[in-house]
């Protein structure tokens, strides 16, 4: 919610908003795992790569994706996501 803010009071063109939420979404979900210990460096950036292709697909699909077709909006767990540092118990020590 809050990047695609950014991005319209910065007057960023859809595609490029798109691609870069798109890259940090799944950069974040790889990192986690790496802080997990489920995979290394090697591999997540083995991974970022070999998904390329499937990302800006997935960026292209979306913008001929109707409005009216979009999935649900849900802002809460963005904001629970925000609260992270705060928590009582933290999964990474970062």
């Amino acid at each position: 919610m809050v990047f695609g803010l950014v991005c319209r009071a910065w007057a960023i063109e859809p595609r490029p908003a798109l691609s870069a939420y798109a890259w940090q979404s799944l950069r974040q979900q790889l990192v986690a795992a790496q802080r997990l210990g489920r995979i290394g460096q090697s591999e997540l950036q083995a991974r970022l790569h070999a998904l390329k292709p499937d990302i800006e697909a997935a960026v292209e699909r979306s913008l001929k994706t109707p409005i009216e077709d979009a999935g649900a909006f849900g802002p809460w767990l963005d904001l629970a996501g925000i609260g992270h540092q705060r928590q009582f118990a933290r999964l990474f020590l970062s």
